[in-house]
């Protein structure tokens, strides 16, 4: 009996590492805060320092292109462009790694963090923007 209560116990112990959700990728992107007229440059420095906020590791690509990385826990690894201008960006999905990627359908699915993660990147961006021009 003691056997099978710790065959029972180990098994219940693993069983969530085996059900890890996959949730479907959503965009992130907006305009500035309502109101305010921004440029390219203070777009393009809203954006940096919102990475830096969320310690994501931005690299300008080009004028109006912007690639974010982070690793988490120094096993999970995002990276995203965010194309911008001076009245909108978009967080987009570049690559992953350790994220247990599953495409279904033409619809890519990621570990459920991934969204959380670029929501906070969106969110700090926002931040940045919102304390232009006061």
């Amino acid at each position: 009996m003691k056997r099978v209560l710790c065959s029972l116990v180990i098994v219940l112990a693993f069983l969530p590492l085996g059900c890890q959700k996959k949730t479907p990728m959503t965009a992130a992107g907006g305009v500035p805060v309502a109101g305010k007229t921004v440029t390219a440059a203070q777009m393009r420095s809203a954006i940096i320092k919102g990475c830096i906020e969320r310690q994501w590791k931005p690299v300008e690509i080009s004028p109006g292109l912007i690639e974010a990385s982070i690793t988490v826990r120094g096993k999970h690894h995002v990276t995203v462009s965010i194309p911008y201008s001076a009245d909108h960006y978009d967080i987009k999905y570049k690559s992953s790694s350790n994220m247990g990627e599953q495409q279904k359908n033409g619809e890519i699915k990621l570990h459920r963090n991934y969204n959380t993660w670029v929501n906070n990147l969106h969110q700090a961006i926002q931040r940045q923007l919102a304390m232009l021009n006061m």
